[in-house]
């Protein structure tokens, strides 16, 4: 199979899209499953993000998780990925949602069949930026903007992306702003998301929550 693209979901929020096949291995091959325990506490995260003190988090969690949903691209391709064992977590408030002022954030962990099936995945996010930064999607009701950031410094590979969502014909000009820093460390590879509605995400502490998910899931 060629080399796998990746697309970037931009009605919701943004996500790692991977084509790939499902993994043959024997059972004892199979990786191993990602846990609550190896994902960042809504004490810990709350460190970073004071909004979710005294808050909670949503895990979803199964065996091939879907990273995420394709909608449109630059290059006009829709494909899903699963990873073989996968969790995500969301953080709310106490007092849910999260203020559209303040930064929301997502991490999600994955383990694959493979360590070149896991650069398969962030090498293809890479070649994706470098094909689509700086080009914009029109859709129905709204357009999406992608720009590659600095690579974060930790982890065996890296790449970081922002994408800027907004709806032109809402009146206000509406929208949002979103961060993604995916992390590969052997055959797992961790996704810190960070999207806020109003303002702009910040990048330092989507970077230190970065390392926090990357070491909790290695």
């Amino acid at each position: 199979m060629g080399t796998p693209r990746v697309v970037l979901a931009t009605g919701v929020v943004v996500g790692l899209l991977v084509g790939t096949l499902a993994p043959a291995y024997a059972g004892d091959d199979r990786p191993p499953k990602v846990g609550r325990k190896n994902l960042p506490t809504v004490a810990r995260v709350a460190q970073l993000y004071p909004v979710l003190e005294g808050g909670s988090r949503f895990t979803t969690r199964g065996g091939r998780q879907v990273l995420a949903h394709a909608a449109d691209d630059c290059v006009g391709t829709s494909l899903v990925a699963m990873a073989d064992r996968g969790t995500r977590v969301n953080y709310d408030t106490a007092d849910e949602p999260v203020p559209a002022d303040e930064d929301t954030p997502r991490v999600g962990g994955y383990r694959f069949a493979s360590v070149a099936a896991a650069k398969a995945v962030v090498t293809a996010l890479e070649e994706y930026a470098e094909r689509c930064a700086g080009l914009h999607t029109d859709a129905e009701d709204h357009t999406a903007e992608l720009t590659r950031l600095d690579d974060p410094a930790h982890g065996d590979q890296a790449v970081a992306l922002r994408v800027d969502v907004t709806w032109p014909d809402d009146g206000d000009g509406g929208g949002y702003q979103s961060l993604q820093l995916v992390v590969r460390d052997g055959r797992s590879l961790s996704e810190t998301v960070v999207r806020r509605v109003e303002g702009v995400p910040d990048l330092d502490t989507a970077l230190a929550l970065s390392r926090v998910a990357w070491r909790r899931l290695r």
